[in-house]
């Protein structure tokens, strides 16, 4: 899909200051399910497309060397105060991650936004009726409750191994009935 572009009387029109965090908010067009990443400003330089942040430090900052990274000490996407960027290796950029809790997002329950529990989980396991049926009562897609019976997710509760990393094995959790 094209990015369309909006266009701003001058770069200064493009962010707005936020005063708690001196963050400078880039207003203009973001790329959100790029490579990139969620959140990173995009502007039009020459009628090339260049991420925001970047250009900002490119500006007030001089050139960015080759294969270079340019990093938010703010850890905001849509910042482009050339005093929150940074320049560092992709090394130095997973480093950061880690550093800030940020490289390895939860998973599973851990997840705020997870829809599936264990339970759930074995219940979709063990349900007899077709993937489709299955999805719309759990109000989910049937590619999910695909993965879930070839153990391609939540294999951990199911037991299976992940046929996408064969190496990898989990035995079935020990089950205590009460009753």
């Amino acid at each position: 899909m094209r990015q369309k572009y909006t266009r701003f009387p001058s770069l200064e029109d493009m962010f707005i200051p936020e005063p708690n965090s001196g963050c400078w908010l880039w207003l203009a067009n973001s790329q959100s399910d790029r490579a990139s990443g969620p959140g990173y400003g995009m502007i039009r330089i020459k009628g090339k497309p260049k991420l925001a942040h970047r250009h900002f430090y490119e500006l007030y900052k001089g050139p960015i060397p080759s294969g270079k990274f340019v990093m938010h000490t703010c850890d905001n996407p849509a910042c482009v105060n050339p005093e929150h960027l940074f320049v560092g290796t992709a090394q130095d950029n997973m480093d950061d991650m880690t550093k800030k809790g940020r490289r390895n997002p939860p998973h599973g329950v851990r997840n705020s936004h997870a829809k599936l529990t264990p339970e759930i989980v074995l219940e979709i396991f063990s349900d007899g009726r077709g993937v489709t049926n299955i999805a719309r009562s759990f109000g989910i897609t049937p590619g999910t409750v695909c993965n879930i019976k070839s153990g391609i997710s939540w294999n951990r509760v199911t037991g299976l191994s992940n046929p996408l990393r064969p190496h990898v094995r989990y035995s079935l959790p020990t089950r205590v009935v009460v009753g």
